[in-house]
């Protein structure tokens, strides 16, 4: 009977103390999920800031991109024309004229839808990511799904300077010698080709890259606890074009 009462005295002494240290862990563990928490909104914060600044930055740069060219493609006008007037061959003079501003005005066309699909694969991925950041907030582990993101950005990125560079292109055509007139025109449009194809490149991987962020996405553990992010009304998704 005494050894009970021994026991229960040292009970009575020892579980206020472990309570106490039991507290101190759970306040303990509830302070660095505190923090956890605090560090990933920071993060999340200091994210969204960059990429304003970058898209500031983008659009500041398209708006000095399409001033330089149209300077260029003025600059080709007045360089064609001056050329043409070495043609005495009216006909001649006629077709070159044409083809010259055919080519101007395709470059264009192209650099320009190009430019939009970018923008459309720019918020699909945009979408990806923030359905990405609410996982994380869930604790589901997207980290193969991030390194995709990144790469897909640095191809986009990288694609839209190739883009912008292409449309600042004029496409001249060596008149001096008329009778050779065919042979220089040929070589302006072969160049003109050569170029498209490398941009066309360029575009498909960048839509591969998106691709392979969305796959990551979908197949990502528990990632449909996460609801889907819908598109605005008139945003379409372009991944496939």
């Amino acid at each position: 009977m005494k050894k009970y009462i021994a026991i229960l005295i040292m009970f009575a002494f020892t579980m206020p103390a472990m309570a106490e240290e039991n507290q101190r862990s759970i306040d303990k563990l509830r302070e660095a999920r505190q923090e956890l928490k605090d560090a990933k909104q920071e993060a999340r914060k200091e994210v969204k800031e960059i990429r304003k600044e970058t898209r500031q930055d983008v659009r500041t740069n398209a708006e000095a991109i399409k001033k330089e060219v149209k300077m260029n493609r003025e600059e080709a006008k007045k360089d064609l024309k001056a050329k043409l007037l070495k043609i005495k061959d009216v006909k001649k003079k006629k077709i070159v004229e044409k083809l010259g501003t055919d080519i101007t005005e395709l470059n264009k066309r192209i650099t320009d839808q190009y430019l939009k699909n970018l923008g459309k694969m720019t918020e699909i991925l945009n979408r990806i990511n923030s359905r990405a950041d609410n996982a994380i907030s869930k604790g589901i582990d997207v980290i193969a799904v991030k390194d995709a993101i990144v790469k897909a950005e640095s191809s986009i990125t990288s694609t839209t300077e190739l883009i912008n560079a292409q449309a600042t292109k004029g496409y001249s055509f060596d008149l001096a010698d008329e009778s050779n007139l065919k042979a220089k025109v040929g070589e302006a449009r072969q160049a003109f080709r050569d170029d498209l194809k490398t941009v066309q490149k360029a575009m498909s991987d960048s839509r591969e890259a998106v691709r392979a962020a969305a796959k990551a996405l979908a197949g990502t553990p528990r990632i449909k606890e996460i609801p889907e992010i819908m598109p605005a009304a008139t945003t379409t998704n372009t991944v496939n074009q």
